[in-house]
Formats: C-alpha cells, structure tokens, sequence
C-alpha cells in the first residue's frame, strides 16, 4: 500500500469522528430536571424535601405534565422562530 492508503485511513478517521460527532448531537439532552431541582422547588414552595417516594410521584407528574401538552410546548418554539417572518 503507497501513501493513499495511508491519506485513506486519515480520511476515514475524519469521517468516522464526523458520523459520531452528529451522532452526540442527534442525542443532546436539551432540557432535563434533575432531583437536586425538584428538591430545591419543593423547599421553596412546601418548605421541606421530598421523600423517595414523593420524588417518585414527582417523577411521574413530571413526566405526565410534560407529556400531555407536549405539542402547545413545541408550537409555543418553532413559532417564536419564525414569528418575524411570518405575514
């Protein structure tokens, strides 16, 4: 193998860490709540932490809320996108 064999391996290379670059991208996490978050908004509205339990049904209120409207959600952004360009 001359020196393209070599150039090709590079090239691959390149191409390999491009394809797992937009992978890592495709699966970014844009929005998360974290435990810490939830625990912190229960201090500040109930005045206490929550117990595993409580966290668990937060979990799935969480998850329902976020859920049952997701699309007012997506439409309330894609329209602040184009809202200057729409007539």
């Amino acid at each position: 193998m001359g020196r393209g064999g070599g150039s090709y391996k590079i090239y691959q290379r390149k191409n390999d860490a491009k394809i797992n670059m937009e992978t890592i991208k495709k699966e970014e996490v844009l929005f998360y709540i974290t435990k810490e978050t939830m625990q912190y908004e229960a201090m500040q509205k109930i005045g206490r932490y929550l117990t595993d339990e409580e966290l668990d049904v937060a979990k799935k209120g969480l998850e329902w809320g976020l859920m049952t409207d997701i699309d007012t959600v997506y439409n309330a952004i894609l329209f602040e996108m184009i809202k200057d360009k729409v007539p």
